[in-house]
This record gives C-alpha cells, sequence and structure tokens, in this order.
C-alpha cells in the first residue's frame, strides 16, 4: 500500500499574545484525502492555527509545513496551492507584495 503524501505538518506550534499562551503546543498531520475538522470553543486558537498555516502570523515557534514546504525558512510556493475564505470578509488598504 502506497504512503500517502503528507500535506500540512504542524509540531510543537505555541504562540503567545500580551503574555496571554494561545496555542501551547499543537502536533498535526494532515495527508491527501484525508478530511478533518478543527473545533475548540471561542478564543482556543482555531483561527490563529490557520492563519500562521497560511503565513498571515509571525512570532510563533515549532516546525509548520505546507505541501513540505518550511514556512520558517520562508517558503511560500504552497501559496499558489491554497485558498481561504474567512470568516469575517475584511478590506485591507495594502496587501504585501510578494514574489512567489
Amino acid at each position: 500500500m502506497a504512503q500517502k503524501e503528507k500535506l500540512i505538518t504542524l509540531r510543537e506550534l505555541k504562540i503567545n499574545f500580551d503574555n496571554h499562551q494561545v496555542l501551547k503546543g499543537i502536533n498535526l498531520d494532515v495527508f491527501r484525502g484525508d478530511i478533518i475538522g478543527y473545533i475548540g470553543p471561542n478564543g482556543a486558537g482555531k483561527s490563529t492555527t490557520i492563519k500562521i498555516i497560511l503565513g498571515l502570523i509571525e512570532g510563533y515557534t515549532g516546525q509548520v509545513e505546507v505541501f513540505g514546504d518550511r514556512l520558517q525558512k520562508g517558503d511560500l510556493h504552497y501559496k499558489r496551492k491554497i485558498g481561504y475564505v474567512p470568516e469575517n470578509a475584511d478590506m485591507y488598504e495594502q496587501l504585501p507584495q510578494e514574489n512567489i
């Protein structure tokens, strides 16, 4: 049986906001074909985790890989393969310009 392709890897993902620990060491593997639910109460860090995976939040510790690209190394080519629809559709005055 062939090994499934790993799409997302999180290892010991942690982040604090204003001396409050929001993520306390998340470990997660998502493989091609998996359907997962990421649930928890308001303030549990679900949106924060997704925004870290998307490269929208920095200042975390731990390892984040998407399609084998490590975010910590600045590998952002994975962004061409994903889409994100946020809970609230905010308008930004200026979007960052990245050459990916």
